[in-house]
């Protein structure tokens, strides 16, 4: 597989090649640089000699074994030989970086090189790529996101210290916990401001767990959701409070007091997990993840995927025999597999809409999932009953924190 990222004038931004298991990010980090510009220069010149003989847009080459797909996005070029899907997901993590403003340098100057505003994040474009690779979550438009199993009255405990806010400190738009790129939760006081969807969401655990340097030390950066606006930025908050487990705190004001309102935030929630045995029940929730087997007692089933319509959560049992967990090729054919399901299930295309967590799709998906899996009703229904997953009365509830809980609009 290969992904290649460059602006109209040919200049490379990123390449990606399975071929060479490792990234080659524009003319360095490969053992020939000069390969990627060669590479780069035969694609562009693809799309120029189509626009300019043609008057079309190249979107597709296809031969016996491989298939090119071409997207285009203002002055980028992305083209992928194996789907489009991901090419929009590196659009969109390019706009995390730059947002749309930053991406006009190219509209005024074609020819300047994009990498010297993109340094150091290669090996978050990376980590996309291979998620791509094995997550259902990020090859497949409208899988959600993956939440780490957790006790409801714990969840609800920890949503409480993520959203209380003083009454003179208003300027949370949303609030997370993550663990090992798992949710724990998620609180959004001003929800008619700002509903984060799962493509961004993606897109912010992608970034945490890909930058080193956030492990290390509190953070203030200015992140772009491109679902939310791509035209602006947001302010993100990020603290590690042990190895795993990752505060993210996000606000539309830039001022460094508002850096220092997180910083007691923060220590204040430290310590309410403290108290709550929070911790703790996260490493054991982690450990007993390749226990979880909701349908052990379905003989020829060995896997599923299963997502939660109203919360936006995507779960699936860990992999056993005869499905080998630790070989990564065997995950991708796995996929690979569920990715020709998918097909099945939804042969027309989809209308663009993205998933708000905690809001319905109009299109009903797991109640077409009932052509593909035996006895699937006993199943959904477990899953749908489980209160350590993200369910739909988890959203509404009685406590006063239910206007941060609830992501319903």
């Amino acid at each position: 597989m290969d992904v290649l990222i460059c602006s109209t004038s040919g200049k490379p931004i990123y390449h990606f090649s399975t071929r060479a298991s490792a990234h080659v990010q524009g003319d360095g980090g490969s053992s020939d640089g000069s390969s990627s510009a060669s590479f780069t220069s035969s694609i562009q010149g693809l799309v120029s000699f189509v626009t300019c003989v043609q008057q079309d847009a190249l979107e597709l080459i296809e031969t016996a074994e491989h298939t090119c797909i071409f997207h285009a996005e203002e002055n980028l070029t992305f083209a992928m030989i194996c789907a489009k899907r991901l090419l929009k997901l590196l659009y969109a993590q390019l706009l995390f970086v730059l947002s749309e403003r930053g991406l006009d340098i190219l509209r005024r100057q074609p020819s300047y090189d994009l990498r010297e505003l993109l340094g150091g994040t290669e090996r978050v474009m990376d980590a996309l790529v291979e998620s791509w690779r094995v997550e259902a979550t990020t090859r497949f438009q409208h899988m959600g996101v993956r939440y780490l199993r957790l006790p409801s009255t714990l969840r609800a405990e920890m949503t409480r210290a993520l959203a209380y806010e003083p009454e003179e400190s208003s300027s949370l738009l949303c609030g997370l916990l993550l663990s090992r790129k798992r949710v724990l939760v998620i609180a959004q006081p001003n929800r008619k401001q700002f509903s984060l969807v799962a493509e961004d969401l993606l897109l912010l655990v992608n970034f945490v767990y890909n930058t080193p340097s956030l492990a290390n030390s509190e953070t203030w950066t200015p992140v772009c959701l491109p679902h939310f606006n791509a035209t602006g930025f947001l302010y993100a908050y990020v603290v590690f409070l042990n190895e795993d487990m990752c505060l993210l705190l996000l606000s539309s004001q830039q001022s460094p007091e508002q850096f220092h309102v997180f910083q007691a935030k923060k220590r204040y929630i430290a310590s309410r997990l403290a108290d709550v045995g929070a911790y703790e029940a996260v490493r054991r929730s982690h450990d007993a993840e390749n226990q979880w087997r909701p349908h052990g007692d379905f003989p020829l089933l060995h896997h599923f995927v299963f997502k939660h319509e109203s919360t936006g959560e995507c779960a699936s049992a860990a992999t056993d025999f005869p499905v080998d967990a630790k070989d990564p090729r065997v995950q991708q054919i796995l996929l690979d597999h569920y990715a020709d399901l998918y097909h099945q299930m939804f042969p027309r295309h989809l209308q663009p809409q993205n998933h708000v967590l905690g809001k319905r799709l109009t299109m009903l998906q797991d109640s077409v999932a009932a052509r593909f899996i035996h006895r699937p009703s006993i199943l959904v229904d477990r899953l749908r009953r489980d209160e350590e997953l993200i369910t739909a009365n988890f959203f509404v509830t009685s406590f006063n924190a239910a206007t941060a809980l609830s992501m319903w609009p």
